[in-house]
């Protein structure tokens, strides 16, 4: 692919995945990961940058119980000019313990709470993604792992 040149893919499209970092809690996030994503915008030289977070269920749970919350992480991704479109669905808790490797696996798909939080990031993606985004993506595991 010719970035940019022609093809019809825009530079602004490759998106940072924050996977890198262990937000697992809504300040963390605020405090580290999205300051951390305006860094990487403006070495860019990127007016606005698309992301992909990972935000644990803890943090998930936190946003749609809470609209106040849930407004300040909007906000705080719309003072950043960081363009939320996907999320990261596949850890359910913590992804940077050890022995993750087996552990991201659960809860399965055989279980309720995968579900709900699923539907709560998908809560969150639209209450924050922009408006002139059309679709939005989560992430997550397949049906199971073969023990």
């Amino acid at each position: 692919m010719n970035a940019g040149h022609g093809s019809g893919w825009k530079r602004p499209a490759l998106i940072y995945c924050s996977n890198v970092h262990s937000g697992t809690t809504f300040e963390m996030v605020v405090e580290d990961v999205l300051p951390c994503l305006a860094r990487v915008k403006k070495i860019r030289q990127l007016e606005s940058m698309g992301t992909g977070l990972w935000l644990a269920n803890e943090i998930a749970t936190e946003l749609v119980s809470d609209p106040t919350r849930l407004k300040q992480f909007k906000d705080h991704l719309r003072e950043k000019d960081i363009d939320l479109f996907t999320l990261n669905g596949f850890p359910y808790g913590h992804f940077h313990q050890e022995s993750v490797k087996t552990r991201v696996y659960r809860p399965n798909w055989s279980e309720g709470i995968r579900f709900d939080y699923s539907l709560n990031l998908a809560r969150i993606l639209a209450a924050c993604s922009p408006a002139h985004l059309q679709t939005g993506t989560i992430s997550t595991l397949p049906l199971g792992l073969k023990s």
